[in-house]
């Protein structure tokens, strides 16, 4: 169970801990590891080693051509004699040379390998925007939900006026109305803003990969951000460094370039090295004996199946080349549009700030109208309306801002460095 304030660090580390697509992609991140090494058990010698026992009888039974001609065995000579029948042998086969076929499977099941890597990385990025998102989504609601509380309190303070203005005969019996309209309007507000708090907290819980409930409130602190230095031209570099997706796109060019060394082998010779020995007898000690060879196996015609697994791997290859082009070219374009949508939000921040010291100053002023006899409950609404509005367009500027930070650090590969 969550407890304290909920800040945004705890809320990724729950997430990286927690996520079970996380857990599953670790999981083939091993599994691809284990089969570069079901590919590199080719380079080790092959032992086998096999023992049998028999009791058998010696009955001889003639077939054609098994004697000389004119020998004839005349009788049944069949009995239930026999004996022992012991057998033993350790053989070892060695690969020596394929023309690389082996090394490019090797290679290409490494590259495999790098590509689970990079993937996992990828996705624990993705992981950390998505609760960075849902965070500060779910911030963004907390803090509108404060501004309709806010706005619900002044509300019921005007009702208070206007009924006390009404008692004592200065204001007519529309003020008080307005002012219970105002209430009322404003208490729908203040529920849709709670519906929307427990919809983002659920959303947020969701990112976190936990199904217990949330019952702590989140740190506002990250909501007020201060102003970043970034260079475009920096960022871009990153991007093309540094970004898992890009990463993953080279690992499977090397991973396609592997493949095609090794299919590209398929129509020449292998070169095995053997050698044994065995034990036979009927009672020790049995007779030894040992082998060693050489073998040579050659596929002289495959039905064009290698020349198809070439192109097949050509084209493989040319599509890999090709889509880590095309992630380049997103690349570069998602840092610009991050770029401009961060600075677009922190330029919406500093007129959101001084349109509320505005609007509070014209809800002053017309309160004051007001306890004066002056001013009427319209002003003092409308004035409401505005500081509100502009309340509200401060908080979606503050949430924007840091979403599209995440969003920034995520195309250049530098998400961890939200603080």
């Amino acid at each position: 169970m969550l407890t304290g304030p909920l800040t945004l660090s705890l809320a990724i580390a729950t997430a990286l801990s927690h996520h079970p697509s996380l857990k599953a992609s670790q999981a083939a991140v091993m599994r691809d590891q284990e089969r570069t090494g079901q590919a590199q058990s080719i380079l080790w010698p092959q032992v086998e080693a096999s023992a049998t026992y028999n009791r058998t009888t010696a009955n001889y039974a003639v077939t054609p051509g098994s004697l000389p001609p004119g020998f004839i065995v005349s009788g049944n000579n069949e009995t239930n004699d026999s004996t022992n029948n012991w057998t033993g042998t350790i053989g070892a086969r060695q690969l020596l040379f394929d023309f690389g076929k082996t090394i490019g499977s090797i290679q290409a099941a490494e590259a495999v390998a790098d590509v689970s890597k990079s993937e996992f990385i990828q996705l624990q990025a993705s992981v950390i925007f998505e609760t960075t998102q849902a965070y500060f989504t779910a911030l963004q609601a907390q803090e509108l939900l404060k501004v309709q509380e806010q706005t619900q309190s002044q509300h019921e303070q005007h009702l208070i006026q206007a009924k006390g203005f009404f008692q004592v005969g200065s204001r007519p019996k529309f003020d008080v109305l307005k002012a219970e309209v105002n209430l009322a309007n404003n208490r729908v507000d203040l529920l849709k803003a709670q519906n929307a708090v427990k919809t983002a907290i659920s959303r947020l819980q969701l990112s976190m990969g936990i199904t217990e409930s949330l019952s702590t409130s989140l740190d506002a602190g990250p909501l007020a951000p201060t102003p970043a230095s970034y260079d475009l031209s920096t960022l871009t570099q990153q991007a093309l460094a540094k970004r898992p997706e890009l990463i993953t796109a080279k690992a499977k060019i090397r991973a396609a370039d592997a493949q095609r060394m090794a299919v590209g082998s398929g129509d020449f010779p292998t070169l095995t090295g053997t050698g044994g020995y065995s034990w036979r007898g009927q009672q020790a000690p049995l007779v030894w004996n040992w082998s060693v060879g050489v073998g040579l196996s050659w596929p002289l015609f495959t039905g064009f199946n290698v020349r198809a697994q070439i192109g097949e791997a050509d084209a493989n290859l040319i599509v890999a080349k090709a889509n880590e082009e095309t992630l380049r070219q997103s690349a570069v374009l998602e840092v610009e549009q991050n770029f401009a949508d961060m600075q677009n939000a922190w330029e919406r921040i500093q007129a959101t700030d001084k349109v509320i010291e505005q609007a509070l100053e014209q809800l002053d002023l017309a309160e004051n109208r007001y306890k004066a006899g002056t001013g009427s409950l319209v002003e003092i609404t409308d004035a409401q309306v505005s500081l509100t509005s502009a309340k509200t367009n401060r908080v979606q500027a503050l949430a924007d801002y840091r979403i599209a930070e995440s969003k920034l650090l995520k195309s250049t590969g530098n998400l961890l460095a939200l603080p």
